[in-house]
């Protein structure tokens, strides 16, 4: 069996020719794709943060209210 150099290097060069079409076509988007998805996931977490924050001022109001009445309930 004899080795062929020519096969080698033609290998060798559709290997990369390849990996550039790969890249462009899979790689370059998928990583776009998974940074926006991370850029909104963040946005989402970020907004759900400041909703539980509203929530728990609310509970906190709520809470003081209920002890105003309470304590007016017992003076009565």
């Amino acid at each position: 069996m004899e080795i062929s150099w020519f096969e080698i290097a033609a290998q060798i060069v559709n290997f990369f020719v390849l990996l550039i079409i790969l890249q462009y076509f899979f790689y370059k988007p998928i990583t776009k794709a998974m940074a926006d998805r991370k850029e909104r996931i963040l946005k989402a977490e970020k907004a759900a943060d400041s909703k539980m924050s509203e929530a728990e001022e609310l509970i906190k109001t709520y809470d003081d209210k209920i002890e105003d009445i309470e304590s007016e309930k017992r003076v009565f």
